[in-house]
């Protein structure tokens, strides 16, 4: 009578803790549990954090987050903001839609081939630049609150020319080219991770 006493209670033990885990976790992936405020890292091309910054992610409802990124990339620092919505609140599948903004840099010197046929020192400016940028992307939840994110998209360049050239030297074709792929704007890489710090 004890042994089949001591057996109930194991059993009973066992189902009662088995489920308390499956509660727990089932918590952690509604979407009242995702975090309400996130930081995070990024990198990538043409990303919303440039070469490399900061993000900030600031869930208003359930699925749709408000997202901000500052970051330093080859037109110099970066600032972003834009919108995110998320296809589930277990990770996945997400889309987003934002403005970047490049206050750009002065008096800068490059090695550029010129018309004439040589490659002399040239003194340019790059200029203030922004792009609408539309992209989508795939999240991996990494615990409870923290994700590890790729995403790909296009930059939208706001002006056609963002730099300037203040010596008056006239450049080949093939320099306006490779100043023109520098500037903001095309295909949009990145990755990055967040970490979230509260729930709703």
């Amino acid at each position: 009578m004890k042994r089949k006493l001591l057996v109930i209670l194991f059993l009973s033990s066992t189902l009662y803790l088995s489920a308390q885990n499956k509660y727990s976790y089932e918590r952690y992936l509604r979407p009242d549990s995702l975090p309400k405020f996130a930081l995070g890292v990024g990198t990538g091309i043409n990303n919303f954090t440039a070469l490399i910054g900061p993000s900030v992610n600031f869930r208003v409802v359930k699925l749709l987050s408000l997202q901000g990124g500052l970051g330093l990339g080859g037109w110099g620092y970066k600032v972003s903001g834009g919108l995110i919505l998320n296809t589930s609140y277990k990770g996945g599948l997400y889309f987003g839609a934002g403005y970047s903004y490049s206050p750009g840099e002065n008096n800068l010197q490059m090695s550029l081939p010129l018309q004439s046929g040589t490659t002399q020192t040239v003194h340019l400016d790059y200029l203030a630049a922004g792009t609408i940028n539309l992209k989508a992307g795939y999240s991996f939840r990494m615990g409870k609150v923290n994700t590890f994110y790729l995403e790909c998209g296009y930059a939208i360049p706001m002006q056609a020319t963002a730099w300037k050239v203040t010596d008056g030297s006239a450049l080949a074709s093939a320099a306006t080219e490779t100043l023109n792929i520098l500037q903001p704007g095309g295909i949009i890489l990145g990755l990055g991770f967040t970490f979230g710090f509260s729930e709703y």
